[in-house]
């Protein structure tokens, strides 16, 4: 009996033993241990999660639990490419070969320094210190630390021989609200005269090196409650053509070449506002016209208005228009003053700065071609001012930028970035460093 009784014992525990070990497979699931017959799924996308039967003392058949499936990853949208547009041969600008360049004068502003620089880069000359004549501090914004727009210092007449210089009296408010503001002051190249015209900034001259427009008015962050006014140079009388809200500024204002009207930007103050370009008679009669405003072309920026030779149409750049790519670039435009019919220039070049040649036939700008290469770095390019034909002047990594016209159009002066000012010969090709170092400038006489 006692026998009897210790074999079934021993078969009850043997049987034990094996529903706990099927128990424990079945509980590791696919990562615990299996005879070596048995084989998992091998179905891309398990099925669900299948409650076993009760076990036995035979192997039960095991389902695989289900494994996470990631989510499927969008392709990214393919970059364009496009073919490079190689640089242009010299003469750059057909029957310029035939003209004999003449020489001119760069201006440059170090600080509260004005020096003068003949192009080839000989006889630098100072011309003024602000502060050490008149204890003021040239094209400053006296408040540190605040995201505003640069101050310009200055602008040089017509003739090359009076700058108006954009000064303040204030280095550093000392206390928040501490009013301020800025005047301009006359600058006699030759005589050294230096005069008091008006409370104001951004001075622009006429054509005819009589008058001067400029932004007046209030003081302080964004330049708000600053309106259009034009100063007599020679009596220094003033007039207010364009006022605005306090909470309204203007700025890029531009003469029309015979001097009769000013386009200029009128906006409330402050970034991502809502733009408009006006135009208005200089004489301050009739009403402001409007010429294109951003919600007229769908909410894109705009800005950078130029006068066309012939007074007929404004150049300027814009984010609106056809571009290949998912970034809309700030490509070339023009607009017709009568009609207001807007016609794009150039396609996926990004333009940073452009200035008119000085018979309007041309435009020369710092531009970036999108998807030619990974990275964009701006050269400088020329087109027809009627976008006909366009030539890339440099390509190399370092950005060129600032273009400005030699007042005989021959050669294009700029900025390259980290190695100073340069000049290209529009007729041979050659550069020439003018200056070592990237300052403001300005090109005259």
């Amino acid at each position: 009996m006692d026998k009897m009784r210790n074999l079934v014992l021993t078969l009850f525990g043997v049987l034990a033993l094996a529903v706990l070990a099927v128990g424990l497979a079945w509980l590791l699931g696919p990562q615990g241990v299996r005879p070596a017959a048995q084989q998992v799924s091998p179905l891309p996308t398990p099925t669900g999660y299948v409650e076993p039967t009760a076990p036995s003392v035979d192997w039960p058949t095991l389902t695989p639990r289900a494994t996470e499936t990631l989510p499927p990853v969008p392709t990214p949208v393919p970059t364009p490419i496009v073919t490079p547009i190689p640089l242009a041969e010299p003469p750059f600008i057909p029957g310029l070969e035939d003209t004999v360049p003449q020489p001119f004068h760069v201006i440059l502003r170090e600080g509260n320094r004005v020096w003068m620089v003949n192009s080839d880069g000989s006889d630098r000359r100072l011309l003024i210190d602000t502060e050490d004549k008149a204890g003021l501090y040239l094209g400053h914004y006296p408040v540190p630390g605040i995201d505003a727009p640069p101050v310009h210092w200055g602008s040089v007449s017509p003739d090359g021989t009076t700058l108006a210089l954009v000064v303040t009296d204030l280095w550093e408010v000392e206390y928040k609200g501490q009013p301020f503001g800025w005047q301009i002051y006359l600058f006699d190249v030759q005589t050294g005269e230096f005069r008091f015209l008006v409370e104001g900034r951004e001075p622009v001259w006429s054509p005819d090196g009589t008058r001067i427009a400029y932004v007046g008015g209030g003081t302080g962050l964004w330049y708000s409650g600053s309106g259009l006014g034009i100063a007599d140079v020679e009596s220094g009388a003033t007039q207010e053509v364009f006022p605005v809200a306090e909470e309204y500024w203007v700025r890029n204002i531009m003469w029309s070449p015979d001097g009769r009207q000013i386009a200029f930007l009128h906006s409330e103050a402050g970034l991502g506002a809502p733009v408009e370009a006006l135009i208005i008679n200089s004489d301050g009669h009739g009403e402001a016209i409007p010429l294109l405003s951003s919600t007229s072309i769908g909410g894109w920026a705009f800005g950078f208005l130029h006068w066309s030779r012939d007074g007929r149409a404004i150049l300027y750049v814009s984010e609106a228009g056809e571009h290949a790519g998912p970034e809309a670039p700030f490509n070339l435009w023009a607009i017709s003053v009568e009609g207001h019919q807007r016609t794009q220039l150039t396609t996926d070049i990004s333009i940073i700065g452009e200035a008119l040649s000085p018979d309007g036939d041309w435009v020369t700008f710092a531009g970036s071609r999108f998807y030619e290469a990974e990275s964009y770095p701006y050269d400088l390019w020329l087109i027809r001012s009627d976008g006909s034909e366009m030539y890339r002047l440099t390509d190399d990594p370092v950005t060129d930028w600032f273009p400005q016209w030699s007042p005989d159009g021959t050669h294009i002066v700029f900025c390259k970035e980290g190695e100073g000012i340069w000049m290209l010969n529009l007729i041979d090709g050659i550069l020439i460093q003018v200056f070592p170092d990237s300052v403001d400038f300005v090109v005259t006489r």
